[in-house]
């Protein structure tokens, strides 16, 4: 795998303070450790005063010969206080009635690289200010992440554009005709990763999945017609078709239900369709279905992903469902009439049955009673034809004689007017992975001992490494690693990974990186130049959904959190350590950050409105919960390693939050830092070379990672 590059991101630096809007609580405290020597540079730490009171500096020092002084000087650069006597420990005071920055001073009287302890108290706090960001813009988007498309009786090309959260429409010829959809909104005509679109009669209904609901379109415009279909379960596909008699019906695929959801073109529920499982006891394989479509008479054939087959069932009769499979086909394999994870079903005029065959890369043609293959589209295996092979195939659309496959991680559309691997022409025509340095929907982030930054870059299915500059706020980036990946086999792919996390080597080994392989429900291990280790953690299933991880223990333990099982979790390779689903007596509810230091896990209890403080060897609730009164939704928490203190995203309300080390009432609030947060989640605060401490921001509808400037001083 590539090694960090000298690759430049180019960020901001100006400190709009206009923009960094701040609510605080007044009252500070901040820690002091340094070394000095009789006739070295003294240690200076600077402290913001923002009202009158008192100032308060404590020093200790082990050395017995030694004799240091502590000093206040205000922001005119005066020394207003000294306590020089031979006292150890020794304490210096001064009533402040002018604000602004002050500084706590130690010089050596006596003594050589002495190193002291000590921590200040002062009245205000240190109010962050902008320092810089990385990413930014939809410079790190591809043009399109096609999970779902369909065509128009005039040849437009309808795209559900998950990776985007938008719906796009292209004309036959490339040319793009319209583009709707912005994230961080419920309304109306926006998305959260659409999967699938269906177009009948010149509307469309879009597959919101995010959302859970449907949306209805007119197709010549994109706007939205009527208010969504609301409170659907998981769903991923969505089909228009006939039922009996001909009248039009949607197929919405309930994959988690294992049900086919059959709507009028209204959004009533007509019935549903069982889709069977295959096997007994512990073999029993649900089918997960993908997608369905009908046939003239009205049959349906299911897309049983899970299963490796495709199910066809008889037609919708009126409100009523057909129960039983009338007729099933395919396998496990790459060969004819075999399947790999069967994604998207499409039915042609003449009854042919179209599937995208999606791990095998290929779109297979068979007759109506799948028992003859009569062509395939496409393949997985790279050539030299130029032909831009299916990198992750997921649906498959037939119109006007042609066939269309979507793409989603080889970021196009293909359309074939003949079978063989090579289509007819590519939407868009130009492809390429987005640049280094700029983000989709960044996520996690971690350092490493020597102040390198690694961020979660997560729809873009990989993570992105940086190496500091001048200061905390100046990176440069390096080469991206990772790709679209799944499977127990396959320990280097990942799947919409929301988080990272640095675990500290021992004897000499540099460490490694642990990521939260989110929707593989996995956490996966890589050394520092982002090759795979071979080691996982409950590949298989058995975390669901995992949005964070902390390898920062220092013991070989990883903290997760189990989001959509509502646990959280301590591991050491494949042994569990421990395992809780409460605090306090309180069941979690979706965790979605968890940071450790000092022997305690911190986590953002989102639906509750909470973080919890465990102990991070046991597991066990210390009794101390932060922000159940004034939170929303946390999903990211970091601990300021100079004072102490928590700092909490909470997402819904697009703010950060401090709290003191001990809890209590909010310290202050910051909600737009060069422009409005949108979403913000992971935190971390870290101290560059110089001492200065920066809270770092996942920043994840804006693409950026934003960097404040703690202003605690070194």
């Amino acid at each position: 795998m590539p090694v960090l590059g000298r690759r430049v991101v180019v960020v901001g630096l100006a400190v709009l303070a206009a923009c960094l809007w701040v609510t605080s609580a007044l009252g500070a405290s901040t820690n002091l450790s340094g070394s000095v020597s009789v006739g070295g540079a003294p240690y200076m730490k600077s402290i913001p005063v923002s009202s009158a009171g008192q100032i308060s500096a404590t020093i200790s020092w082990t050395s017995p010969s030694a004799v240091l002084t502590v000093a206040v000087v205000n922001p005119s650069g005066t020394q207003v206080a000294l306590n020089s006597t031979n006292a150890n420990p020794k304490t210096v005071t001064y009533n402040a009635t002018v604000t602004g920055t002050y500084k706590i001073r130690v010089k050596a009287k006596s003594g050589n690289s002495v190193t002291f302890t000590g921590t200040v108290s002062y009245p205000g706090i240190a109010v962050p200010s902008f320092a810089a960001q990385i990413g930014g813009g939809s410079t790190g988007h591809s043009t399109m992440y096609p999970s779902g498309l369909d065509v128009g009786p005039d040849g437009t090309i309808y795209v559900a554009d998950t990776g985007n959260d938008q719906i796009a429409a292209y004309s036959q010829s490339g040319t793009q005709l319209w583009r709707n959809g912005a994230r961080g909104t419920r309304t109306a005509g926006n998305y959260s990763n659409p999967r699938d679109i269906t177009y009948l009669n010149g509307d469309l209904y879009v597959e919101d999945t995010g959302n859970n609901r449907i949306q209805v379109l007119d197709a010549a415009t994109g706007t939205t017609i009527g208010s969504p279909w609301t409170g659907l379960p998981s769903t991923l596909g969505i089909t228009a078709g006939k039922d009996s008699t001909g009248n039009n019906i949607i197929l919405v695929s309930e994959d988690t239900s294992n049900k086919i959801a059959v709507y009028s073109t209204t959004g009533t529920l007509r019935c549903t369709i069982p889709v069977p499982p295959t096997g007994t006891g512990l073999n029993v394989k649900q089918a997960l279905p993908r997608d369905a479509a009908t046939n003239g008479a009205g049959n349906v054939y299911v897309a049983a992903y899970q299963q490796d087959r495709m199910d066809e069932f008889g037609p919708v009769v009126g409100n009523t469902c057909p129960s039983a499979v009338i007729n099933t086909w395919g396998s496990s394999g790459n060969g004819q009439f075999q399947f790999k994870r069967p994604y998207g079903v499409a039915v042609d005029g003449s009854g042919q049955v179209f599937v995208a065959d999606s791990d095998n890369e290929r779109i297979q043609e068979f007759d109506s009673t799948g028992s003859t293959l009569i062509d395939t589209y496409g393949d997985k295996t790279p050539a030299n034809d130029g032909s831009g092979d299916f990198f992750q195939l997921r649906r498959v659309a037939v119109a006007n004689g042609q066939v269309y496959g979507a793409d989603l991680w080889g970021l196009h559309i293909d359309r074939f007017t003949a079978p063989g691997p090579i289509p007819a022409q590519k939407y868009p025509a130009v492809y390429p992975a987005p640049p280094a340095g700029f983000f989709n929907e960044p996520s996690g982030m971690t350092f490493d001992n020597a102040g390198n930054l690694y961020v979660a870059d997560s729809v873009n299915q990989r993570i992105q490494p940086f190496t500091p500059g001048a200061d905390g706020a100046t990176w440069s980036a390096g080469t991206p690693w990772g790709t679209r990946g799944w499977g127990a086999s396959d320990l280097s792919g990942f799947n919409w990974p929301r988080d990272i996390s640095f675990a500290p080597g021992t004897g000499g080994n540099p460490g490694t990186l642990w990521v939260a392989d989110t929707k593989n429900n996995r956490l996966l291990e890589f050394d520092m130049n982002g090759s795979s280790t071979n080691n996982s953690i409950a590949v298989g299933g058995a975390l669901t959904w995992p949005y964070a991880v902390d390898a920062s223990t220092g013991n070989g333990n990883v903290v997760v959190a189990d989001t959509f099982a509502n646990k959280v979790e301590s591991w050491n390779g494949s042994t569990l350590n421990w395992s809780t689903n409460t605090a306090g007596g309180i069941g979690f509810k979706s965790p979605y950050d968890v940071a450790v230091a000092n022997g305690i896990a911190y986590v953002a209890d989102s639906a509750n409105k909470r973080i919890v403080e465990l102990n991070a060897a046991t597991g066990t609730f210390t009794g101390v919960t932060i922000g159940s009164s004034t939170l929303h939704s946390p999903q990211g928490v970091a601990v300021d390693p100079t004072n102490g203190n928590i700092w909490v995203s909470d997402t819904s309300f697009n703010k950060l939050v401090e709290f003191p080390a001990a809890g209590g009432a909010p310290i202050q609030t910051v909600s737009a830092p060069n422009g409005a947060l949108n979403h913000p989640t992971h935190l971390d605060v870290h101290v560059d070379a110089a001492g200065n401490a920066y809270l770092y921001v996942a920043d994840v509808y804006n693409d950026r990672i934003v960097i404040l400037d703690l202003n605690e001083g070194p």
